[in-house]
């Protein structure tokens, strides 16, 4: 039974020895496409979904604001995270256990402030327990590119501010 074993365990180890051979090229052939890679170099501009991304941070907002509710003993380090979001107070908070965020819509074009920072107008309605609020705010979008393990990546910042 043992030696049924180790020949399945044998037989495994050399397929996958070949399957990772025939995915990975040979050096040269990778030095070539560094090459036709550099030469072919395009600037690309990031297309953004704003409300998809909008909405996820009004939504972080939220989930802040009930956390700081529910745990006083974190107010600091929330005050924080929730100041990155928005140097105002864009949904009135009262002692409450319900926010949700709906109709999120934006509001004209996409301003581009400059080459990193665009800037877009939503409509939004603020449901709470005793009361329905719309309101509309500025996103702020601030694109920065990062190189991690030689790949390039794309980070955005999202922060609101009101109207």
């Amino acid at each position: 039974m043992k030696k049924l074993l180790y020949i399945v365990v044998a037989c495994m180890l050399v397929a996958c020895n070949q399957a990772y051979k025939s995915e990975v090229p040979a050096n040269e052939d990778l030095s070539e496409m560094d090459k036709v890679g550099e030469a072919t170099e395009v600037e690309t501009k990031v297309i953004l979904n704003y409300k998809v991304l909008a909405e996820q941070k009004l939504n972080d907002y939220a989930d802040l604001l009930r956390l700081q509710q529910q745990h006083p003993e974190f107010e600091e380090e929330i005050a924080k995270q929730l100041m990155q979001l928005s140097k105002d107070s864009i949904i009135p908070f009262s002692e409450t256990k319900k926010i949700v965020i709906s109709e999120l819509q934006q509001i004209g074009e996409v301003q581009d402030i400059s080459d990193s920072v665009q800037q877009v107008t939503f409509s939004i309605q603020v449901e709470t327990d005793t009361s329905v609020l719309r309101d509309t705010l500025n996103a702020i979008f601030t694109t920065r590119q990062v190189q991690l393990d030689d790949t390039e990546h794309t980070t955005v910042k999202v922060s609101f501010e009101k109207q």
